[in-house]
């Protein structure tokens, strides 16, 4: 069943409606929280405004909402509600008894019976489930808070106490750290899925936006079937990959209906590494690996590919039957952008960093057939033991301006969005300096790019690796080939609408 659309709105006039029902169009519903006008919006005319369905809340204090009225009051509007011929109304599991039977029910209008809490331990979250549901009702919405990212697993066990009592249901958790259940449950069969217009009109936290899930997510497009894939890392929040893979295979599936491995591309935010191998192996099937998990996975693997060996290093693994296969497609995508420039690498190479990306750069070097590379840090008790680990030197800083190195690879966060007016020191070397790649690719142009460009350097910006290496990911998690110029066609198309790279 394809996740269906739900608009949430809390109006604090009429007039939020009336001026504006073309708010409601891209919505397959409608919900109306009267927390703040009561019995004031004419509930006829709303009817006969909207076109789509219609379900009328009145969310209580107690549960999260504004509504600041009586029991008696709320069962007057509801009533209202079902006279006016609304689609659903909305009452709160603990307020049944008292509300309900005053209520007089038509065929055309139906009972959600919901319930918002709190809570986050699952025993208790199911338990209390069950309990709800020995309450008549015609679809059941379950809501839980999530502080954590393994809190969004529990929608799994609620769904399935829900399916084995074959009711409709609607059940994620709320927050921040529960956006992802809310994913997870209109793949897992929600009846709809509750949107906002914008982040600043939520009516919960939490709350996906319509355009996000219409344009970014595409989850009308998805299904039961639909693989759970992401960028594992901490942090996560800076990363574009969510917008450019999810929109790339939506773009991708115009043309090829039935013919794509279908996934959902999403970020765990997650610190631990075995902490989350252990809660979410089973879940996913498919992972970008970032800071600081590049190293750890790699145990992990099944058949790691000759590029993890090469750099001790995986950012993109994929499981089939049952098989965790890993990759390294940093180490791909640098040797490509360094490829065209490797007479200036025989000359020498300064690596700056120490990190993941560091050691992808130096197996990329190597696979060139550079030899003459030396290692720099701000740390430089990491430094030797990098250096060491591939048997190379090792160059304090007061050491740089004695060798003749004409190329630069910086691989830090140095630069990076929003930081963009810090730099790598490297200035001094610039003016003998012939190519600069820098790691970072948001901003394309870096400050350091930009000194080396003034300087006459050739300059290798951080998109033209990440474009090149999230290229190779999407085709291991889609099984579709798709070319750089494909690719550069949908990341414009991401910076043109969302203002994000």
């Amino acid at each position: 069943m394809p996740c269906k659309y739900c608009l949430s709105l809390l109006p604090r006039s009429p007039e939020e409606i009336w001026n504006n029902p073309e708010q409601f169009q891209p919505a397959d519903l409608a919900e109306i929280r009267l927390d703040q006008l009561g019995d004031s919006l004419d509930l006829k005319k709303l009817r006969q405004l909207l076109k789509l369905p219609v379900i009328i809340t009145i969310r209580s204090q107690q549960e999260g909402g504004e509504w600041q009225g009586s029991q008696q009051e709320k069962t007057v509007v509801l009533q209202k509600a079902i006279d006016a011929g609304m689609d659903y109304i909305d009452v709160e599991w603990a307020e049944a008894d008292k509300v309900i039977p005053g209520l007089h029910f038509t065929p055309q209008t139906r009972l959600i019976l919901s319930h918002h809490t709190t809570r986050h331990e699952p025993e208790y979250l199911i338990n209390t489930f069950q309990q709800m549901l020995q309450q008549s009702a015609d679809m059941y919405k379950f809501i839980y808070t999530a502080r954590s990212l393994n809190d969004n697993l529990t929608v799994y066990h609620l769904i399935e106490t829900a399916r084995q009592r074959g009711i409709r249901y609607l059940i994620h958790g709320m927050g921040k750290d529960g956006q992802l259940s809310r994913i997870i449950g209109a793949l897992q069969g929600n009846e709809f899925t509750y949107l906002s217009l914008s982040t600043s009109s939520q009516t919960a936290e939490g709350q996906i936006t319509l355009d996000m899930a219409r344009n970014i997510f595409f989850l009308h497009e998805k299904s039961e079937q639909t693989r759970l894939i992401g960028l594992l890392g901490h942090p996560v929040e800076q990363s574009s990959g969510w917008l450019l893979h999810n929109r790339l295979l939506h773009w991708k599936r115009q043309g090829n209906p039935q013919q794509f491995d279908d996934f959902i591309y999403v970020n765990f935010p997650a610190a631990d590494f075995e902490d989350f191998w252990k809660n979410w192996e089973s879940r996913v099937s498919g992972l970008s690996i970032t800071l600081p998990h590049k190293e750890k996975i790699i145990a992990r693997l099944d058949f790691p590919a000759k590029s993890v060996e090469a750099s001790g290093v995986c950012n993109t693994a994929i499981k089939r039957n049952g098989k965790w296969w890993g990759f390294n497609t940093d180490l791909m995508a640098i040797y490509e952008v360094l490829q065209p420039h490797k007479d200036i690498l025989q000359e020498g190479v300064l690596i700056f960093g120490t990190g993941a990306t560091s050691r992808s750069s130096i197996a990329a070097l190597q696979e060139l057939g550079v030899h003459r590379i030396f290692i720099t840090s701000r740390d430089e008790g990491k430094g030797s033991r990098l250096a060491e680990d591939f048997h190379l030197n090792y160059l304090p800083e007061n050491e740089w301006m004695k060798q003749p190195i004409p190329a630069i690879i910086q691989t830090t966060p140095l630069g990076m969005y929003p930081a963009i007016k810090e730099m790598p020191p490297l200035s001094a070397l610039l003016p003998r300096a012939k190519l600069v790649l820098d790691v970072v690719y948001n901003p394309p142009l870096t400050r350091l790019l930009q000194q080396a460009k003034q300087g006459g350097c050739q300059v290798i910006s951080g998109e033209e690796m990440y474009l090149r290496q999230a290229r190779q990911q999407f085709e291991i998690f889609s099984g579709l080939t798709v070319t750089l110029e494909e690719l550069r066609k949908v990341w414009r198309e991401i910076h043109s609408k969302t203002g994000q790279l």
